[in-house]
């Protein structure tokens, strides 16, 4: 589910190199207000998401969502102008929001932290989005390439529902109510997940209890330390979206390439980024300075965005000579 939610969010990456643009004749400004948009919707559920996860009500709220966000991906091959693109945009954020936060809420209840367990769990789930990022321009160029940008976005559209009904077949809230699992799984994972809870609660250094909540949440507003994360963490995500975005669109304008390999090409940076996290999660273990290991690969960004930039500038140009 997180793989193909990925991927309809980051189609409109490769719509736009691959005729959207031209067909319906809006600016770039749109476009990009089309590619921001839903992450504002994304908002909206995304704290319910949790919540309905804990009160073991996910299965049907997150089953209506991929159905939504399928038909919704299945509307945007059939916009005719920019502000409707936005206006699904902005509700294919909405239905998406929750998805995330609410399997990450969900997890806990399934894979006990033993044996690491559960850290396993959570990194299958964002090794998806990884392999939707790599695997999103090559299957939307592809798809581009044998019919139009209009069937790529019916084409996934369809499959997505069909994930959809699987979720609905296979998926349960609770180990205990699934009907895949035998009685004695269903019983090692429930009763190692109440003993790492207990275990936990007799700690108690973890926990916040409803009446500490409010006050801690008034001293990180007030710190200023906060503050400077959430920026950071904003301009990092910014320059991220925007790169992701525009990347295609960039590849096109230079290389004049076809928009299948338009689509293999953008793949390239999300393999490196892959490659990257790998090599970079065995540097940082002997860094060891946060700041450090947080602010390299943030500047290492900056510059290469730069660069980037400075050389489009130099190339469009000479391509528009030729």
């Amino acid at each position: 589910m997180c793989f193909f939610s990925f991927v309809s969010n980051s189609l409109l990456s490769i719509a736009l190199p691959g005729g959207m643009l031209k067909d319906l004749g809006f600016a770039a400004s749109v476009a990009g207000i089309a590619g921001g948009v839903a992450g504002i919707g994304g908002m909206i559920l995304q704290i319910s998401g949790g919540h309905i996860a804990q009160q073991g009500k996910l299965k049907k709220f997150l089953g209506f969502s991929t159905i939504c966000w399928s038909v919704i991906t299945i509307l945007q091959g059939f916009v005719t102008n920019g502000w409707q693109l936005i206006v699904l945009r902005f509700l294919l954020g909405v239905a998406e929001g929750a998805i995330v936060p609410g399997i990450m809420t969900l997890i806990p209840y399934w894979f006990p932290e033993k044996d690491g367990e559960r850290s396993r769990a959570i990194a299958v789930v964002f090794t998806a989005s990884g392999i939707a990022a790599t695997l999103t321009g090559p299957i939307g160029g592809f798809l581009i390439a044998m019919f139009n940008w209009q069937m790529m976005f019916m084409i996934l559209g369809v499959i997505s529902l069909i994930i959809g009904g699987i979720w609905f077949a296979i998926m349960y809230d609770r180990p205990e109510q699934a009907r895949w699992l035998s009685k004695e799984e269903k019983e090692y994972i429930t009763t190692t997940i109440q003993k790492e809870q207990s275990a936990l609660m007799k700690d108690g250094g973890n926990n916040v209890s409803g009446d500490k909540l409010l006050p801690i949440l008034g001293y990180l507003l007030r710190n200023k330390y906060s503050w400077v994360l959430s920026i950071v963490g904003f301009c990092a995500v910014f320059g991220q979206i925007g790169f992701f975005t525009w990347m295609p669109t960039a590849i096109q304008s230079v290389t004049h390439a076809g928009i299948g390999n338009v689509g293999l090409l953008s793949a390239l940076p999300s393999i490196a980024a892959i490659l990257g996290l790998a090599v970079w999660s065995r540097l940082t273990a002997k860094i060891k300075q946060r700041r450090l290991s947080t602010g390299i690969p943030l500047l290492l960004f900056a510059i290469a965005l730069a660069i980037l930039g400075l050389f489009l500038i130099v190339q469009m140009p000479l391509c528009t000579s030729f």
